[in-house]
């Protein structure tokens, strides 16, 4: 099983995590099956090593919800340069292996064309980046056998106390065919990397080996190439957003997704904004109300607030008050059930 170095920035992390959504280090021992004084020690940076699936697991019990790893790895991003990033593994797996994507539909069709170009298979290029021929100069070069380490996560190996960060990609080929076809729109980063990656890898010929400078130029290449069509990781994505010197320059920055997101909650704080102006004191209440809805769980309450509400059309305003009393009385309902049958799932 893979172990993940637990740096100062991680347990700090796991901490403020913990702490922001109140779970206490009882209840996160104990479904880790740890005792207190282990979570105190971890959260110290007194313990040094962690399986990665354990990992996981404690990141998932501690948020409330999906974006919370989001919100840490976008803020840590900010926090550290490239090179101190080199020495969190853990952030990498984050970043690029646990983060799903949106992924454009133009950077499918130029991994399609650049396949066709090529005269290859789909089936062919899977099995050609499973092979995982680049590793051949770490391999050699440090004497490491990558057969003792997981696939599809990123390791961290030190040679002369300096990082030398792999990893061993295994591609499903069912779900590299559905994104090519575009029947799933979202992979994380390091899979759509990894194949673009091997592409131009196979643009030299099987037998014509590649030095690792020209290895290191292709990576980069590719980088700017998932740039170009605002596929980020969150690293690079802070990275190019810092350079942007005025609000238009910045929104061109944004990817189709980042933009719809940015107008649909603008959208949604107009209508915040008509309520007030027309009563600020109801507003405020709800509003007040609403946040405290969003602290118990965010992504439980934004998809009870997405029920199609508005297919009920013209509704009357007698109806309209009796379909909120009787959700009133289904919480209560809830509310009221025993304590153990509340809290039977941790989800």
């Amino acid at each position: 099983m893979a172990k993940v170095n637990i740096t100062k920035e991680l347990a700090e992390k796991i901490k403020e995590l913990r702490i922001i959504n109140k779970v206490k280090a009882i209840d996160l021992a104990e479904h880790i099956k740890k005792s207190s004084a282990y979570i105190t020690k971890l959260e110290n940076g007194n313990i040094k090593t962690l399986d990665y699936d354990e990992l996981l697991t404690i990141f998932n019990f501690i948020s409330k919800n999906e974006d919370d790893l989001e919100k840490i790895i976008n803020k840590l991003s900010l926090e550290l340069d490239s090179k101190d990033l080199e020495d969190q593994t853990w952030f990498m797996n984050f970043d690029t292996v646990e983060r799903k994507i949106p992924i454009p539909g133009d950077l499918v069709d130029f991994i399609n064309n650049k396949i066709s170009d090529l005269g290859l298979t789909i089936s062919y290029v899977v099995d050609y980046v499973n092979k995982n021929e680049d590793l051949s100069y770490i391999i050699i070069e440090h004497n490491i056998d990558i057969n003792k380490f997981g696939s599809n996560l990123w390791h961290t190996v030190y040679i002369d106390g300096k990082p030398v960060s792999f990893i061993i990609l295994k591609l499903n080929l069912n779900d590299i065919i559905d994104i090519l076809e575009k029947k799933q729109d979202t992979s994380n980063y390091v899979t759509i990397q990894g194949i673009l990656y091997n592409l131009f890898r196979l643009e030299h010929g099987l037998n014509n080996p590649l030095r690792e400078e020209e290895n290191i130029r292709i990576k980069k290449e590719v980088i700017k190439i998932l740039n170009s069509f605002k596929f980020y990781s969150s690293t690079e994505k802070s990275r190019i957003l810092e350079t942007a010197a005025t609000k238009q320059e910045f929104d061109s920055l944004l990817n189709e997704f980042d933009i719809t997101n940015k107008k649909l909650i603008n959208e949604f704080l107009g209508y915040i904004s008509f309520l007030s102006d027309f009563n600020v004191k109801y507003t405020n209440e709800k509003l007040a109300l609403l946040n405290r809805n969003f602290k118990w769980d965010p992504s439980y309450i934004l998809a009870i607030s997405s029920l199609p509400f508005y297919e009920l059309e013209n509704m009357s305003k007698s109806l309209k008050s009796n379909l909120l009393n009787d959700i009133r009385k289904l919480v209560d309902e809830y509310k009221n059930k025993p304590e153990a049958e509340k809290t039977i799932e941790v989800y």
